[in-house]
């Protein structure tokens, strides 16, 4: 959601009615003055139009045609003349009748290449979601490394949608590998937080320990809900401010509760990005990157670590529970890698 508009235009969004509310305090406000009923031109002008539309009608019999178009002429001469107010109310109602009685049109060429085009993009989109099957077709086979290949892909096309990332883990986790069956059901439930399918999937690849669990903390909500309850409060606030004119308690009790989900939505945001990986066996941390250098500290499989800095090859990371070191990188199963140099 905040990846929607550049920086800019959220701090654009988030000043506008602020300045609205000086501008607003600052002008009088004007007296609105009686809104005048509406002129005989405007409907008659509705009515030429729809007069016309029926007469675009190939279909149309000969006798319906000729009836169109005086009614047209006279409708064109009605609006630039004086008449009783009667008159055009009366040419109305015959426009009506004679239009409600109208058959329906045959579709044109037109209506019949925009449904060759409809038959094309369903077509493309039926051979695309064909091809997408694939992995269901790997894992239902039983072949789930391959199955992992496909469902990794659709996580890298579509790495908002959580089913991508539940089949990743499910296929991971038939494969053997719960390193990456865990990082993927923790990437679908900070996306989707109150599945129960995927709060069970987890309890079947657990962390390693606590401080690994406080590491991979899941919120009862995503950010982006957490930025859309802090927009609607704070433009809510801001509305009821800009309409009464007036600082009232409750409208200041909206901008702070907008201005708080804002920004622990901002700070759930930071802390699910934060370069984290999951160690996928026992991996001893040294003190440089290098196989032979001293060992610096251990860390056991499905333990959480903070990635630091990396080498070809290698990952410096920091363990929640204390230790820091290089580890190899193919131990890692990255849940948001740092940028390669």
């Amino acid at each position: 959601m905040r990846d929607a508009l550049p920086a800019w235009a959220w701090w654009l969004l988030v000043v506008t009615p602020a300045m609205g509310w000086v501008v607003l305090t600052r002008w009088p406000r004007r007296r609105t003055q009686p809104v005048s009923s509406p002129s005989v031109g405007e409907p008659l002008a509705v009515a030429e139009q729809r007069l016309r539309h029926a007469l675009d009608d190939r279909a149309l019999a000969p006798p319906d045609r000729a009836r169109l178009v005086r009614l047209l002429e006279r409708v064109e001469a009605a609006r630039f003349s004086e008449q009783p107010a009667g008159a055009p109310n009366a040419l109305l109602t015959e426009i009506d009748g004679l239009l409600e009685r109208q058959p329906a049109g045959v579709p044109g060429p037109r209506w019949r290449e925009r449904t060759g085009l409809l038959l094309l993009a369903g077509l493309l989109i039926g051979t695309e979601a064909a091809a997408q099957t694939q992995p269901e077709q790997f894992y239902e086979a039983g072949a789930y490394r391959a199955a992992m290949e496909g469902f990794r892909r659709r996580t890298a096309l579509a790495p908002d949608v959580p089913s991508h990332w539940f089949n990743l883990g499910a296929a991971a986790y038939r494969a053997g590998d719960d390193a990456a069956a865990l990082v993927a059901w923790v990437r679908a439930a900070r996306l989707a937080p109150r599945d129960g399918g995927i709060r069970r999937a987890l309890q079947m690849a657990p962390p390693a320990d606590a401080a690994t669990g406080r590491e991979l903390w899941i919120a009862p909500v995503t950010p982006p809900e957490l930025w859309l309850t802090g927009m609607v409060l704070w433009f809510t606030g801001w509305g009821g401010l800009l309409w009464t004119r007036r600082v009232r308690g409750r409208w200041m009790v909206l901008l702070l509760g907008g201005s708080l989900a804002a920004g622990m939505g901002q700070a759930l945001a930071q802390w699910y990005d934060r370069p984290v990986a999951v160690l996928a066996r026992n991996t001893q941390l040294r003190l440089s990157p290098h196989g032979l250098a001293p060992t610096a500290a251990e860390g056991a499989r499905l333990s959480a670590i903070l990635l630091l800095d990396r080498r070809p090859g290698w990952v410096e990371g920091e363990m929640p529970g204390g230790g820091r070191g290089w580890t190899p990188e193919e131990a890692l199963e990255p849940m948001n890698p740092l940028p390669r140099p």
